[in-house]
């Protein structure tokens, strides 16, 4: 008695397959890309009339920067995504001088919380009564 062997795989079996694995890494090195967009401001007029910044999305790591020309003080808040954000004062801990910065990092505890809405969401700004400053952000 003869033994049916199966048939072995065509090119065209190999070339689906090779086209799925591919498609599949796109689809993964496409999404680590989306996270990794940097976001920001080219810049911010401060003045003494506060605003809150909310981002696009919770973001791991937040740059704050002034970049006054002049000798003006910028103060701001950072807020967690969910935490109830507040106005900045210029009793806030963070004051920046002219041409200083700060940067936070953020660390989730997987590499999927920053998706499912962690991180750094909101900042406020304000200046002190009469002055302006502009600043700037990048997160990512």
């Amino acid at each position: 008695m003869k033994t049916k062997w199966a048939e072995r795989p065509s090119i065209t079996d190999y070339l689906a397959l090779l086209s799925m694995v591919i498609a599949m890494i796109w689809v993964g090195v496409s999404a680590r890309q989306a996270r990794a967009e940097v976001l920001g401001s080219a810049g911010i007029s401060a003045t003494d009339t506060g605003a809150t910044v909310t981002m696009s999305r919770g973001v791991a790591t937040l740059t704050l920067i002034n970049d006054a020309a002049s000798a003006n003080e910028a103060y701001f808040r950072v807020f967690w995504c969910g935490e109830p954000t507040g106005a900045a004062t210029t009793a806030s801990p963070i004051r920046l001088q002219p041409g200083e910065s700060i940067a936070f990092t953020y660390e989730p505890k997987t590499e999927s919380s920053l998706s499912s809405g962690t991180g750094y969401c909101h900042f406020s700004y304000i200046c002190a009564g009469a002055e302006t400053a502009t600043i700037r952000w990048v997160a990512k």
